[in-house]
């Protein structure tokens, strides 16, 4: 129940508002691409391996 909630807290806002949802999800890319490249590279290997 608790997971649905925040998806929904989530895909709300961005139906919303697409153009500022957009640049919210591009400055996170951002972040999780330099502070934590590594990582960020082996979660997508991960998840596209499995």
């Amino acid at each position: 129940m608790a997971l649905s909630h925040f998806l929904l807290a989530v895909i709300i806002p961005l139906i919303l508002f697409p153009e500022q949802g957009a640049d919210i999800i591009a400055q996170a890319k951002l972040i999780m691409t330099d502070k934590f490249g590594f990582l960020y590279l082996a979660l997508g290997l991960a998840a596209s391996s499995s």
